[in-house]
């Protein structure tokens, strides 16, 4: 007897849940003009683009929230991203988005498109929101009228050419700066500059073939001299006139040698300044320090003589020459002159004073050279020396007085008027010539001691135990007690 096989046993059929706006919970519904509109619901944001222009900014905010693929969809040339908010995840107090997108929250009406998402909206937690809360910078510029200029990636390039800004004409020229001497006429600086050149040689610092003196500023017998000097250092000499050289092609030279990289280890003396540059003409002056600047930035370094101004300014100093740019622009600026110091006779003294630095510079220094009649230049040239801090400490004092002239004119007045003690004292000077009560009292401490050689005044005690001022004879009255 045959037995039918059973029946297969009925498979489940998976019930049909579709995705709609309505179980999303948009609370959808259609406007008159037939359009489908919803509210967004708790737990779901939108980002989307207010104009159709603002689309590849909204796409940012896609490529920023990477780790899920949202529900996009587009209105009226519009591009939507839909998210919906992991659970006891919130919406931080501001997000950042770019110009033309707006974030569209819990509450807000929106637009719709008749079709909604297969399965449920994509999911984001607080890392992908923190994101949006974080300012970000606007999207890059691909086509600015800058970028053909740029330098991004030429840096190994000019590492290359850098130059460690290292001493190299004594203290007062680093290597890879461009640094000018202010100085009077006949102030030495040629001369000075000749034997720290000499010495940069003979200690190895540079090489003589990448030396080139401009001779733009002396006699035939001065020119006829220092050639003698450069040829014999191993140096190049140049000169407005000579070989096809002219002062006004001097430029557009610093410019080949950086274009051409034909700077690097180069030092260029410029005597003087004002036969190749019009530094009295502010535009001429730039023009002729953006050339420098350009050779210094390819690795060579510059020094460039100019004079300083016939008066000086009100505390005697020497005041540079010319409009600004030379020191604005230059990495280094000193200013030369000669000072009044004991002890040199048939001597030259000169300090030089920092008035710009940029890196270690020194910020002064002086030199001594022979200075009597009948002497060479080659001799005035040999006798060049540095003085130390021993030899200096003289011109240093004098110096010191000189800047608080002042100050000290107005202590001594008041201390001769009346009975004063320290407070009191620094109060009445500072109402005498219009300075703060510090400063009037920093010059007071200064100057206070009981030893005519470094003090001006010291105090007594007076009634009722006050310190009063009194002044000390000046080291011309002090008696010298015979022996």
């Amino acid at each position: 007897m045959e037995h039918p096989l059973p029946d297969a046993f009925a498979l489940p059929v998976e019930a049909d849940v579709s995705i709609s706006w309505t179980t999303l919970g948009f609370d959808p519904s259609t406007t008159t003009d037939g359009n489908l509109q919803g509210t967004v619901p708790s737990g779901v944001i939108i980002v989307a683009a207010k104009t159709p222009d603002a689309n590849g900014a909204l796409r940012s905010v896609g490529e920023l929230i990477i780790t899920a693929m949202p529900f996009s969809f587009e209105l009226a040339g519009c591009r939507h991203l839909a998210y919906a908010l992991n659970e006891g995840s919130t919406l931080p107090e501001t997000i950042y988005l770019p110009e033309g997108v707006a974030a569209l929250a819990a509450g807000a009406r929106v637009s719709l498109p008749s079709e909604p998402p297969q399965h449920a909206l994509p999911s984001i937690g607080q890392e992908e929101l923190a994101k949006l809360a974080s300012p970000r910078p606007d999207p890059a510029i691909t086509d600015s009228p800058l970028g053909r200029f740029s330098l991004r990636g030429k840096a190994e390039e000019f590492e290359k050419l850098a130059v460690k800004a290292t001493p190299l004409l004594g203290d007062l020229c680093l290597a890879g700066q461009a640094t000018v001497w202010f100085a009077p006429p006949n102030a030495g600086k040629t001369l000075i500059a000749l034997k720290l050149l000499g010495d940069a040689i003979a200690d190895g610092k540079i090489t003589p073939d990448n030396v080139y003196y401009i001779n733009a500023d002396d006699s035939s017998e001065g020119f006829a001299t220092k050639i003698r000097l450069m040829d014999d250092m191993g140096v190049h000499t140049l000169a407005p006139g000579y070989q096809g050289f002219t002062a006004r092609m001097l430029p557009e030279l610093f410019h080949a040698m950086a274009e051409g990289k034909k700077a690097k280890g180069t030092l260029v003396i410029i005597d003087t300044i004002k036969k190749v540059a019009s530094i009295m003409d502010k535009t001429k002056a730039s023009e002729f320090t953006h050339a420098c600047r350009s050779a210094v930035m390819a690795g060579a370094t510059i020094v460039g003589f100019a004079h300083t101004n016939k008066q000086p300014q009100g505390n005697g100093k020497l005041q540079y020459g010319g409009t600004t740019d030379l020191r604005d622009d230059f990495d280094a600026a000193y200013v030369m002159g000669p000072i009044e110091l004991n002890g040199f006779v048939g001597d030259k003294v000169v300090a030089f004073e920092s008035i710009k630095a940029r890196g270690a510079n020194t910020r002064s220094v002086a030199y001594v050279y022979a200075d009597g009649e009948g002497v060479s230049y080659t001799e005035r040239l040999a006798s060049v020396r540095k003085l130390d801090d021993e030899e200096l400490s003289g011109f240093r004092k004098i110096e010191d007085e000189k800047a608080d002239a002042d100050i000290i004119e107005a202590i001594t007045a008041c201390i001769d008027e009346g009975d004063f003690a320290k407070m009191a004292l620094s109060r009445a000077v500072a109402k005498r010539i219009g300075i703060s009560e510090r400063a009037a009292l920093r010059t007071i401490d200064k100057y206070t001691g009981t030893d005519p050689e470094t003090a001006k005044w010291h105090y007594q005690r007076k009634a009722r135990g006050a310190m009063i001022y009194a002044l000390l004879p000046s080291p011309a009255e002090v008696p010298i007690l015979a022996t």
